[in-house]
């Protein structure tokens, strides 16, 4: 009884530490797939730029700017540990959560102005030591860039 006892024991501890595992992969996945969705759809943004992109800066946010037809822009801004994307119409949405540090830069080339967006999240779990980090890069088709 004893032996079993011991037996049920480590396999139930083995269970549960492979569970919380596979947990932490899975939420490690589903921030990974939000964050190419959002890069795909700032690519897209930039893409369709309409005039020169601009970025703003000061002590707790970053903002990039990226005029639209007409008057109208799309905002990015990380304030704090968030994301937030403002459509041409001003409608605000959270679409990233546990930003550790976000970068808008104007790489100049030969004949344009390509953008990279570095991001990096937090790490999920308190056992956590890999920071996720992404690189998006897109060009303007616009001939004004």
């Amino acid at each position: 009884m004893v032996i079993l006892a011991a037996i049920s024991f480590v396999a139930f501890n083995a269970f549960f530490g492979l569970n919380a595992g596979v947990k932490r992969v899975q939420l490690v996945a589903d921030d990974i797939m939000a964050t190419m969705a959002v890069g795909e759809q700032w690519r897209d943004d930039i893409r369709n730029a309409g005039g020169t992109i601009t970025t703003t800066k000061n002590a707790n946010s970053v903002q990039l700017i990226i005029p639209q037809s007409g008057d109208k822009s799309v905002r990015y801004k990380f304030d704090d540990d968030r994301l937030v994307r403002t459509d041409a119409d001003g409608r605000p949405t959270s679409i990233l959560s546990d930003v550790a540090a976000t970068r808008f830069v104007a790489d100049e080339r030969e004949h344009v102005t390509a953008w990279r967006w570095e991001l990096t999240l937090s790490p999920n779990g308190p056992n956590a030591q890999i920071k996720p980090l992404f690189t998006f890069m897109a060009v303007p088709t616009t001939d004004s860039q």
